[in-house]
């Protein structure tokens, strides 16, 4: 199955709208997310509730993918 030629090589209008610097600055973001969702994930049940977090806060978190915030 091939993409129809208007398709081809052609990259989303939201990417190309960004300057290089917002982009750059949405990818650490987006890793910033990832990595703290992470680390949230780790935590022993007592550290959780020590920052005021229950288990279902967590697993709500943790769930979202890295874009949403």
């Amino acid at each position: 199955m091939s993409l129809p030629a208007a398709r081809v090589g052609v990259a989303p209008k939201f990417i190309l709208s960004r300057p290089a610097s917002s982009l750059k600055a949405m990818f650490l973001e987006w890793r910033r997310r990832n990595r703290s969702r992470n680390e949230l994930a780790r935590l022993a049940d007592r550290d959780r509730r020590d920052l005021g977090y229950s288990n279902c806060d967590v697993d709500v978190e943790t769930s979202k993918p890295f874009w949403n915030p």
